[in-house]
Formats: C-alpha cells, sequence, structure tokens
C-alpha cells in the first residue's frame, strides 16, 4: 500500500507500520481514529495515524502499544490527547507512564494556554480544523462522503469486524481510500500545528533558541516575581501543559464514568461539621444566643460582644429579619 499526503506544502508517503519500523525523526504526530462515539463510552480504535514529517505509518489496534513503545524516548504531539490516550488504553496501552514522562503533548491545550498567554483570554474553538485554519492557513475538510455516500468521520467502525479487530482487506480496498487520506492528513496537520506553536511560543518571548519541548531550552525564563520559572516549566511542562494534560485526562474519565463518592468519607466530614457547629453553638450561647429565637438586631449585638472578646471586626447583618 502507498499513499501520499500533501498538506501545506509538504508531501508524506504512508504505509502500513510493521514491527521493526522507526519514524527517524524526534517529534512525531499521532492521531486515532474510532468508531462512532457513544455518550459515556469509549470507542474502540479502528486506526492510528502517525507522522515525523517524512514518513507516516498506519497502525492495527493490535500493534498501537508495540509502535509506541518501539518510538520511546521520542516526543508525541496529539490534539484533543485526553480522547486518543483514553482510546490507546482500551487498545491495551498503558497510558499513565507515558503522561508522566512529559514526553506526550497536547496541540489543543498548548493553543489555549500560549493564546492566554499571549491574549489574556483562552475562550473559543480550538478543534484540529479550527487551529489548522487559524495557524497553518490550511483546511482540513471533516464533512468528507464515501464513495457511497456514508460520513467518512464517523463511519470508521465499519472496517471492524465482528470480534472487534480491523480488516484490513475492507479497509484497503481502493473505493476506500478517501478513509486512509482522512486519517493520514490529522497526525501531520497536529505535527505541523506543534511546530507553529513553537513559532509563537518564540515570538512571545522573544527568544530564538526556545523550544516548547525541550525543556533545556527553559533556562532563559529565570525569575519572575521570585518564581523560577524555568523549574516549574521543566517539572510541570510549559505554561503548565503537564498538569492541565493530567486534569484533562482526568476530567474525560469523569465524563463518561461519572464520579465516585466515598460515602464513609463523606460521613466523616458531616461529623466533623457536625462537632464543629456544636462548638459554634455553645459559644454563641454563653453570649446570650437561643436557636430559633432573637433578630438580627439581637445577633449583631451578641457579635459586638464577641468582637469586644476577640478584638476583631466581624461582619454584620443589616436587617431585622429572624436569623
Amino acid at each position: 500500500m502507498s499513499l501520499i499526503i500533501e498538506i501545506a506544502g509538504h508531501s508524506i508517503p504512508f504505509q502500513l507500520w510493521r514491527p521493526g519500523q522507526v519514524l527517524k525523526s524526534s517529534i512525531i504526530g499521532l492521531d486515532s481514529e474510532t468508531e462512532a462515539i457513544e455518550d459515556g463510552a469509549v470507542p474502540r480504535l479502528v486506526i492510528a495515524t502517525a507522522s515525523d514529517g517524512t514518513d507516516g505509518f498506519i497502525i492495527s489496534p493490535r500493534d498501537i502499544a508495540a509502535f509506541i513503545t518501539a518510538h520511546s524516548g521520542k516526543t508525541f504531539v496529539l490534539h484533543n490527547a485526553a480522547f486518543d490516550l483514553a482510546v490507546f488504553r482500551c487498545a491495551g496501552v498503558d497510558i499513565f507512564p507515558l503522561i508522566e514522562s512529559g514526553c506526550w503533548w497536547d496541540t489543543g491545550l498548548l493553543f489555549q494556554l500560549l493564546k492566554l498567554a499571549d491574549r489574556g483570554s483562552c475562550h473559543g474553538p480550538w478543534s484540529l480544523d479550527y487551529v489548522s485554519k487559524e495557524l497553518l492557513k490550511v483546511d482540513l475538510p471533516k464533512d468528507l462522503r464515501s464513495c457511497d455516500g456514508q460520513d467518512v468521520r464517523t463511519t470508521f467502525g465499519r472496517f471492524l469486524k465482528p470480534d472487534g479487530t480491523l480488516d484490513p482487506v475492507e479497509l484497503l480496498k481502493p473505493e476506500h481510500r478517501i478513509y486512509l487520506q482522512y486519517a493520514a492528513a490529522d497526525p501531520v496537520a497536529t505535527l505541523l500545528i506543534a511546530q507553529a506553536l513553537n513559532d509563537w511560543a518564540v515570538w512571545l518571548f522573544s527568544t530564538p533558541f526556545f523550544d516548547i519541548f525541550d525543556p533545556a531550552t527553559y533556562a532563559f525564563a529565570g525569575l519572575q516575581d521570585d518564581i523560577d520559572v524555568a523549574a516549574a516549566w521543566s517539572k510541570y511542562g510549559f505554561l503548565t501543559h503537564h498538569i492541565q494534560l493530567k486534569g484533562s485526562v482526568a476530567l474525560g474519565a469523569i465524563s463518561r464514568e461519572g464520579m465516585h463518592i466515598d460515602t464513609s468519607s463523606v460521613a466523616s466530614v458531616i461529623e466533623e461539621l457536625d462537632a464543629e457547629l456544636s462548638e459554634v453553638k455553645t459559644t454563641l450561647n454563653r453570649f446570650g444566643w437561643a436557636p430559633g429565637t432573637g433578630s438580627n438586631k439581637k445577633f449583631n449585638a451578641i457579635m459586638a460582644r464577641v468582637e469586644k472578646e476577640l478584638d476583631e471586626e466581624l461582619p454584620r447583618l443589616t436587617d431585622d429579619a429572624n436569623t
């Protein structure tokens, strides 16, 4: 199989990935295509696509973990990484060491963080096609139709067998080439966006030798407001990216699965609050307050005596409604 993707003046050949093949460049764009998304569930991976800007691979679900392992030590850039990582996890990838490595970056998060640093707000769209248009002046069509009239973006699931494995014969049929073209364009666009984001950061911080993806170049940041920014970025990622990535992964899981509440801990907190409330009531009783009686005027009078004892000003109620 041979496939050439042309985007923003770049022409990238793609082929099916086989164990032993390794992309040579240090930064790799990675993306996933899945079956149709349903609320509350992680869709199954159909294919992953990857490119280093020179070559590209199409990776089957059974090979994604091996592909990532084969590129250990490389920097990966993804757009909306929380989604892709959840998909890869369901395909057998241990994602948490990847997240902790500091080598996995989300260009969607970086776009929002740089926008916040540069313009004071991160509101607005940040989808891959939007950012591609904004930074690369490249349209990524997301409304492509297959030769039989189906929406390409949402029908990759047609290439999964009943047992959930990829049907490569069906995928590689000439009439389905548009699916491969759609999938292969995304990691190339993501990689080019990563480069554009780095150019934006270089301009923003007026530092020509800066590289978002290389902490060794952070030294220029130095101290700002008595904070060692370089050390903070090295630990938490440029503009706190690594914290944001972890948060987005966690919130993605909460959105799908809900949040577990430890009722035993809740009971303990309620018990502590009840004890504290009881102490407050006892203190107020010493100054003449009784539950269900009195007015704001009386309450404020009690507060005045408490203030005098504590030598500290307390808030006041201004009307005569019952407390």
